[in-house]
């Protein structure tokens, strides 16, 4: 995929000119087809209508999530977003996940939320989307691309936005639920969910609380897994009021089997090389929030705090602790203006995130961050929405390491103008382009060639789209561009503090691809969905030329199918597919390509549901995750599991 016709055939802003063409039917849905309803997300901190957006955001609800048979965030990202996952080397069952592209560098160039708190790390840890309970879920929220003028910092590839019960509607009473799980590689996991809505007062007082734990041997040895998470909220409504305060601990114990060559993959791919490593990672989350209007404005506030300690013996005893807060206020106004409605969205954040490191070879860090933000919105009466966003963000970062502080400072602007032009009652299009920006994580800046300091990664974003709806039916297509200057990231060929290797500002680089989403419904019980992105993420210029990233596979195809087969008896089956990726720079040897298939099926009595799940029914070998080329054939690989079976009873009241 060099070349795609579609930037042949238009131009930016002329795509609006092809979507009035002969090529795309224009008919309205039949007057007694039911529709889809309008789809509201609130990654956008507001919530709006996703239809009149430019760009694009993908909603996974509790309903799908629930019924997809996925135990966690990242999994149900996967699954039901056709998002490839790649292993987390850190131990459980957490994944890097990557939306456009960026290879090993993923998780510093997208944003991961949860109820308006950032997750992401100031290093280049994985956040631990596995440690969020996923019965407490109420949605996942995905925006392809960037999103630097909402999020900042680091959001170039986009963000990863979740929503727990505590933030949606609820109807008075309690209840509670109860899971127990078994399956493959001696899998054992329960999980307790309760809630409790009342009056209190002239408002509505509510209370939830999930808990989860799961131990496993896993598919190697020395990955025996223990996980538990907890989370409780406590909230109050009432006249456009809300009050909330949620609590939430994580804890992974976990093996670490290590990578394998590839003559050890070849002969045994469950094996271990490193039996004695092993990491123990535990966090704790403390936030509030509130939501209240007055008048033609509607304001959120967000406060969070977060502690985290990483024990390990990998390579040696590793130990640091982590402490992290951010604070966020924002506010909205609607207008009528007369000849247009006007949206006028203001916020101002602040974070910051320090690690002490007790033990280990990394230094002490920090970062601090202040930024400011808007985005207005201008809706005409014909439907054209123009939007333009602005945000400032200044960045202090600093290590600390025998004494001496390396400092890492700058202020950077992130910049978006986008349109959304509803066609007919059924096609829209939209298009727009932007800049978004990041600086150096701890890891990085601390890790460089001494004579080559690390400035600042931007991007110039593009993307445009065409968005259909019929019945119960739709589908989206898309296509985007970000032209990256200093893209950070490790060279294992770059020269380094102690020889080869270091972190460095890449030559120009791109990521480019076209994406479809669409979903049909054959009828009210059979659903199908499927996901397909075809994508190129390379050198635009310098030694390597033309040459992929690492670890960008140019295709990836998921496709699904859930079927209601009778009131108590429901299917779902789905196939996902990873093109093969480049290891190394120099594209001297390639990962295989693999296909996988997951079924599953569920039988409900009354309060009860029984439930079968199968991962990779075919039982395919492959691995997600390699570092370098010997010979001619990738090495350091990190192996998936084969055919997984996992049997759940789940209890209702």
């Amino acid at each position: 995929m060099s070349n795609f016709s579609l930037w042949r055939v238009c131009a930016p802003w002329g795509l609006l000119v092809c979507a009035s063409g002969s090529v795309f039917s224009q008919t309205a849905s039949p007057p007694d087809e039911p529709r889809l309803p309008p789809t509201l997300v609130s990654a956008t901190r507001f919530p709006q209508a996703a239809d009149g957006l430019p760009f694009a955001v993908t909603v996974l609800e509790r309903v799908d999530i629930q019924r997809s048979g996925v135990r966690t965030v990242n999994e149900a990202v996967t699954a039901l977003a056709g998002v490839p996952p790649r292993i987390d080397t850190s131990g459980g069952r957490n994944a890097t996940l990557d939306l456009r592209g960026f290879g090993e560098s993923a998780n510093s160039n997208q944003v991961v939320i949860l109820d308006g708190v950032r997750l992401s790390e100031g290093d280049l840890s994985t956040p631990r989307l596995s440690g969020i309970p996923i019965d407490s879920v109420q949605r996942i929220e995905i925006i392809r691309g960037s999103a630097a003028v909402l999020y900042g910092e680091g959001a170039t590839g986009g963000a990863i936005v979740v929503t727990t019960v505590s933030n949606q509607p609820r109807t008075l009473g309690a209840a509670a639920s109860v899971a127990l799980t078994t399956g493959s590689d001696d899998l054992r996991g329960l999980s307790l969910g309760a809630s409790f809505v009342g009056q209190a007062g002239s408002g509505e007082l509510s209370v939830h609380a999930q808990g989860a734990e799961q131990r496993a041997d896993n598919h190697r040895d020395n990955f025996a897994t223990t996980e538990r998470s907890r989370a409780a909220t406590l909230q109050w409504r009432a006249d456009g009021v809300t009050l909330g305060v949620r609590a939430a601990t994580d804890r992974v114990d976990s093996g670490l089997p290590g990578s394998l060559t590839a003559a050890e993959y070849a002969a045994n791919p469950q094996q271990t090389t490193r039996p004695n490593d092993f990491a123990d990672v535990r966090s704790a989350t403390e936030a509030v929030y509130a939501r209240w209007s007055a008048g033609a404005w509607a304001f959120s506030a967000d406060a969070g705090w977060r502690h985290k300690e990483y024990r390990a013996d990998n390579f040696g005893p590793f130990r640091y602790d982590v402490e992290a807060s951010n604070w966020s206020l924002g506010g909205v106004n609607t207008a009528d203006i007369g000849w247009a409605v006007n949206r006028l969205q203001l916020g101002t954040e602040r974070q910051r995130w320090a690690r002490d490191v007790l033990q280990g070879f990394i230094p002490d860090a920090s970062v601090r961050s202040t930024s400011f933000f808007l985005r207005n919105e201008l809706l005409l009466a014909n439907g054209t929405r123009w939007s333009a966003g602005w945000r400032t963000q200044r960045l202090n970062k600093q290590t600390v390491d025998a004494g001496v502080v390396t400092p890492l400072g700058d202020r950077q602007q992130a910049l978006e103008l986008g349109i959304n032009q509803p066609l007919s009652e059924s096609w829209g299009t939209y298009a727009r382009v932007g800049r978004s920006f990041r600086l150096a994580n701890a890891d990085e800046f601390s890790f460089t060639n001494p004579a080559r300091a690390l400035v600042a990664q931007t991007s110039r974003d593009a993307e445009w789209g065409f968005r259909w709806t019929q019945g119960q039916s739709s589908a989206e297509l898309r296509a985007y561009v970000s032209r990256l200057d200093n893209e950070i990231g490790y060279d294992p060929t770059a020269p380094g503090p102690f020889g080869a290797g270091a972190n460095i500002n890449f030559d120009p680089t791109q990521r480019r691809g076209l994406e479809l989403e669409a979903s049909h419904a054959l009828a009210s019980a059979l659903k199908l969905s499927g996901q397909l992105a075809l994508r190129r993420a390379g050198f635009r210029s310098g030694p390597n030329v033309g040459k992929d990233v690492p670890l960008t596979p140019r295709a990836s195809l998921a496709l699904r199918a859930d079927w209601q087969a009778a009131e108590a008896h429901r299917f779902h089956g789905g196939l996902r597919w990873v093109d093969s990726q480049f290891p190394d720079f120099a594209n001297q040897c390639r990962m295989p390509s693999y296909a996988t298939v997951q079924a599953g099926y569920a039988f409900n009595w009354r309060q009860l549901e029984l439930s079968l799940a199968i991962d990779n029914l075919t039982d395919r070998r492959y691995y997600t995750l390699a570092f370098a080329c010997a010979g001619g054939v990738p090495t350091s690989l990190y192996p998936e599991a084969g055919r997984q079976v996992r049997l759940q009873a789940r209890l209702a009241f």
